[in-house]
């Protein structure tokens, strides 16, 4: 029996809830209610089953098999970019590179290819922003500072608890807090974890170190 508070079609634009995310959110784009409950209304924009396809799609990719991507990438970043590069930056084109190769080899739709680039540039971001020193591929020497392995923990963390940048709050409707989520939040912290390790070429810090 499927739970009363569960809901698999999309708002109708002309819904209460559909006509306030386009006035008081800017939201025009169709939103689907995936649960609510007293205090909160958890939307999506991807439909049903999206987080079990992109599992799979991953799963079919490679990424989800942390040696054998790893490599890959590694050996992508150092042959064919330039050493004055950023390794982030080195990093993102690298699983962008290779993320269009396999789904070349694999016929992986466009549209699901996209949504997994997208993803790769918010985690690019992310970890641009945590190794704020900017190690270039050329610097062999480099050693994450406290400060950076500090953020990481911090923003994978925030990737585990739920608090993570594929949530956002909308605001209050009929005295109910909105958010929107994607489901990508357990790919996020997998992708952040290989690009720190791969850029920084150190192992997650424990979280007890300063």
């Amino acid at each position: 029996m499927t739970p009363s508070n569960l809901r698999k079609q999309f708002e109708s634009p002309n819904s209460p809830l559909s006509q306030w995310l386009a006035s008081e959110v800017h939201v025009d784009e169709p939103r689907r209610i995936v649960r609510t409950d007293d205090t909160t209304i958890l939307l999506s924009k991807v439909e049903p089953g999206f987080a079990l396809e992109l599992h799979n799609t991953l799963d079919l990719l490679g990424f989800t098999s942390d040696d054998d991507f790893k490599l890959k990438i590694k050996e992508r970043m150092w042959d064919a970019y330039p050493e004055s590069m950023s390794r982030v930056e080195a990093w993102r084109k690298s699983v962008k590179d290779i993320l269009v190769q396999s789904g070349d080899k694999f016929s992986i739709p466009a549209a699901r290819l996209n949504e997994i680039q997208i993803g790769v540039d918010s985690v690019a971001a992310l970890l641009d922003a945590t190794l704020w020193t900017s190690p270039a591929l050329a610097d062999d020497s480099y050693e994450p500072e406290s400060g950076e392995s500090k953020a990481y923990l911090e923003n994978l963390q925030a990737l585990t608890d739920g608090s993570d940048i594929f949530t956002r709050f909308y605001g209050y409707y009929e005295g109910k807090s909105v958010m929107n989520h994607c489901p990508g939040a357990l790919f996020a912290r997998k992708l952040l974890a290989t690009g720190w390790e791969i850029c920084t070429g150190v192992n997650t810090p424990d979280a007890g170190s300063s």
